[in-house]
């Protein structure tokens, strides 16, 4: 029995076995090994009434199918007592990879479309997203257009017209989850381009772009203008060279992490080498498949590959590259090369995928070690802070004072309330900590501190009653009990408490 007949025959047993297998670490862990956590789940997971989510709209994308899915996993883990996030994301990438097959299994492929799936599955970019809490956002776009594309791709063939509506509603579903993937109307017109004349076909594309241009309007608003407002964020505000230039070597990068995985991170640095090699490839291979197949199977892959990364890289952030973005270019390029590679090929691909991936899976689901592994990794703003806010939350003074007056002597450039918020925060602890700063000195220097969050006011606090100032100090401490304090907060305010 052959590669392709074995996988295809025992698909279901060997996808569930391998899902298992591999994510085990992640759905039964209740790690909140994420640095969005405090300013997305935290955030949800506080919210009483209907008002009270209309405000959070100041620090929360427009994203209400995310947050729904959110409060529903949140309401069931504290149901069971056990965090589900991990199991929902799990769950989320699992379902992908089998209508990513049953997609394939439409089409004539000499490889296999259960190993196909199995390389998706499997790929370490999986990894590092799926054990991402807030990823949760990301996997449900990609669940929802991946199954709006398998109602695309059934709706010519079988001609069944609710076939429109279901294409339709679960594009609506997947742009309400993360806009990542309002494009892909592109990539509908690309694949059925030859049949553009027809008046129900036009008829229908019309109302898929009318839609596509409404959620482009209400995202450029909200991107171009509330967003930079809101969060502060500035394009690539810490990198000393062109958006033009960072945009190119950011795409080129993607590429890289999907076609040689060999380091992950939370956040990329623009230096690396790593950055150079991506761009280079999928250029090679856009030729091969320009000149060996036909011009709409070279116009639907270059599409397919392109239409997420368009998206990130016109959007005012300053994340340079994440792989929480790299899914669907990661599943379209994949099935782009099952046309390049024969199944033996692919079946090698996927024992070395499944490799690197269980190597990987350590790094993600320890808090600490996914934090120290991107700051080694990757050195650079985001990452140095996220370490040096965890290490503070943990309490592990000797390592924070170590990392964090690297990290902050760099003069990071981050923007945004929560960011501020915890690079105060960092600075606050580390003036604290300070052996050669005399008391009144530390005073003066946290006093300075524009965003003055509770552990600030509790640190300030402790400084005073070490002056023997009990009437500022206690004043101080009615102002830290009285602030708000929810989500990751709680825990690092709760560990100060004992530790100072």
């Amino acid at each position: 029995m052959s590669i392709k007949d074995l996988i295809n025959r025992h698909f279901w047993v060997i996808q569930l076995f391998v899902t298992l297998l591999l994510f085990w670490p992640i759905y039964s862990s209740q790690t909140l090994a994420d640095i969005d956590y405090q300013i997305l789940i935290g955030v949800i997971e506080n919210l009483n009434s209907f008002s009270q989510y209309y405000n959070s709209l100041e620090v929360l994308d427009v994203q209400p199918v995310r947050d729904l899915f959110i409060i529903l996993v949140s309401k069931l883990s504290s149901v069971v007592d056990f965090r589900l996030f991990g199991a929902f994301n799990v769950l989320c990438w699992f379902l992908i990879s089998i209508i990513v097959k049953k997609i394939l299994d439409s089409f004539n492929y000499t490889t296999s479309s259960g190993l196909i799936s199995l390389v998706i599955l499997v790929h370490p970019i999986s990894i590092w997203v799926v054990s991402w809490p807030s990823a949760i956002k990301h996997l449900l776009a990609i669940l929802f257009v991946t199954i709006s594309s398998y109602f695309a791709f059934d709706y010519e063939r079988n001609k069944i017209k609710k076939n429109r509506l279901l294409i339709l509603l679960f594009y609506i579903l997947a742009v309400l989850s993360h806009p990542i993937i309002i494009l892909w109307p592109f990539l509908f017109l690309a694949f059925y381009w030859e049949n553009r004349k027809e008046k129900n076909h036009l008829i229908f594309c019309s109302l898929l772009f009318f839609t596509m241009f409404i959620f482009l309007g209400i995202n450029y608003i909200y991107y171009a203008n509330l967003y930079p407002l809101q969060l502060g964020v500035q394009k690539i505000s810490q990198f000393e060279t062109s958006n033009f230039a960072a945009n190119i070597l950011g795409i080129s990068r993607s590429f890289t992490q999907i076609l040689v995985p060999v380091s992950f991170a939370q956040f990329y640095n623009l230096s690396n080498k790593l950055n150079l090699i991506g761009l280079p490839l999928i250029i090679i291979i856009s030729l091969i498949c320009y000149f060996k197949f036909s011009r709409k199977f070279f116009i639907t892959s270059i599409t397919s590959v392109f239409f997420t990364l368009v998206v990130i890289y016109s959007r005012e952030t300053n994340i340079f590259v994440s792989d929480t973005y790299l899914l669907a270019p990661l599943i379209c390029l994949t099935v782009i090369l099952s046309f390049l590679l024969n199944k033996k090929v692919f079946f090698f691909i996927f024992l070395a995928l499944f490799l690197k991936s269980s190597y990987e899976i350590k790094y993600t689901v320890s808090d600490t070690e996914r934090f120290r592994v991107s700051y080694e990794r990757e050195t650079n703003c985001r990452n140095s802070l996220a370490y040096t806010n965890h290490l503070l939350h943990i309490t592990n003074f000797e390592e924070f004072q170590k990392i964090g007056k690297l990290s902050l002597s760099n003069h990071c450039i981050l923007l945004g309330a929560s960011a501020r918020t915890i690079l105060y925060q960092a600075y606050a602890m580390l003036f604290y900590l300070e052996e050669k700063m005399s008391v009144d000195e530390k005073i003066k220097r946290i006093e300075t501190i524009e965003v003055k969050s509770p552990a600030v006011f509790l640190i300030l606090s402790k400084l005073y009653m070490q002056k023997n100032d009990s009437k500022m100090s206690q004043f101080l401490e009615e102002i830290y009990k009285r602030a708000p304090k929810d989500g990751k907060n709680k825990i690092l305010l709760r560990n100060l408490e004992m530790k100072l």
